[in-house]
């Protein structure tokens, strides 16, 4: 048997504690039932602020300007196309549905409009590459037109005379070149021996232009000629 211990203390002022804690709380519930079941004055919604509600009579027909939307929604699914079913595909064994357009099978760009026809912008850049090269030729013309009548045409004896100058200047450089010394040692003798050399290429190069045409046109202009 567990030892019997003091007695449980009990305060006097238990009963007195406890009922004036339920005095108060019963205040408040009287007080907050109060203010819930206490009416609000109608402001808003009172009938002798707003005016009356017209009767319907009161507009007579209805306006034409009205449409009844659900007979035209009506008739416009009756006059409407039936919807084609969509095109599908199944190549597996399980069943899976592909689209058939977006799969790939059908031939779109062969059987399209403008498949095998060359763009439009290409035939644009065509015609703009075509105009640019005739009016190129065009300038052209016109330059050679233009050079051709400042040019005057080289008469034979002239020709001629101008060749017989050429060959004796190259003979004339030619035996200056046989007249140097076998022994180049030096630094003006080399010099001299490639000027000799530069200027026979340079007379060879003239006397075969002019040998190979027969027509000459000079410009004394511009110091140019033109051969034909």
């Amino acid at each position: 048997m567990p030892a019997c211990g003091p007695p449980l203390y009990k305060s006097v002022y238990s009963c007195k504690v406890r009922e004036d804690h339920w005095k108060v709380r019963n205040k408040k519930m009287n007080a907050l039932c109060k203010k819930v079941c206490e009416p609000k004055e109608r402001t808003c919604l009172s009938s002798t602020r707003l005016p009356p509600i017209p009767p319907c009579k009161k507009f007579g027909v209805v306006p034409t300007c009205c449409q009844d939307f659900i007979k035209l929604n009506v008739v416009k699914a009756v006059r409407q196309v039936a919807r084609k079913p969509a095109m599908r595909l199944v190549d597996d064994r399980v069943g899976n549905v592909k689209n058939w357009c977006s799969s790939g099978l059908p031939r779109v760009f062969v059987f399209g409009e403008n498949f095998g026809k060359i763009p439009c912008y290409l035939d644009d850049i065509k015609q703009e590459l075509y105009c640019q090269d005739q009016k190129a030729k065009a300038q052209m013309k016109s330059k050679e037109g233009n050079m051709q009548q400042s040019c005057r045409h080289l008469d034979p004896i002239e020709r001629e005379a101008i060749l017989c100058g050429l060959k004796k200047n190259w003979e004339e450089i030619f035996r200056q070149f046989q007249s140097l010394p076998l022994l180049i040692d030096n630094v003006g003798k080399i010099n001299k021996k490639s000027d000799f050399e530069k200027q026979l290429k340079s007379l060879e190069k003239d006397i075969q232009l002019i040998e190979r045409h027969d027509h000459i046109f000079v410009a004394d202009t511009c110091n140019s000629f033109y051969l034909a």
